[in-house]
């Protein structure tokens, strides 16, 4: 059987190892602890994690809603093409036309002085005749009057 000496002896020896479970016994609670604020980490990160989902979902339906008004600002943009191509059109044309008319006013205007200048030849030549026959005492009243 063991003696007091060997009991001694055995304490002394498990000396060191209780030690050691001691030590052992203080990273076990400083783990728990870490553990406990890990898992108060990873609580807090999942709520932002849900809170980026929502986010991201937002973005998405924004998303989705500003593709459909780039599709109608296209659509827009179209019709307004389309529509600038109709006023080109229409300008070209008024501008031929205004060419025309231009072209008819030039006309006129030569016409117009022909006109004028035939006219006071008319005049001039009527109202000589109209002298001539005065001279000639064709008729004692004249049927005309003279236009100056």
């Amino acid at each position: 059987m063991l003696d007091k000496d060997d009991l001694q002896a055995i304490a002394e020896l498990l000396k060191p190892i209780h030690s050691r479970l001691d030590q052992l016994q203080g990273d076990v609670t400083t783990l728990k602890s870490n553990f406990t604020s890990l898992q108060d980490d990873v609580t807090t990160l999942k709520g932002d994690v849900s809170t980026l989902k929502e986010d991201v979902t937002i973005l998405k339906d924004d998303v989705t809603s500003l593709k459909e008004d780039v599709t109608i600002l296209k659509d827009d943009v179209s019709t307004l093409k389309e529509d600038v191509t109709t006023l080109k059109g229409d300008v070209s044309t008024l501008k031929e036309d205004v060419t025309e008319l231009k072209a008819d006013t030039t006309i006129l205007k030569e016409d117009s002085t022909i006109l004028k200048e035939d006219t006071s030849i008319t005049r001039h030549s009527v109202n000589k005749l109209l002298d001539w026959a005065d001279d000639a005492s064709i008729q004692v009243i004249p049927l005309f009057k003279k236009v100056k």
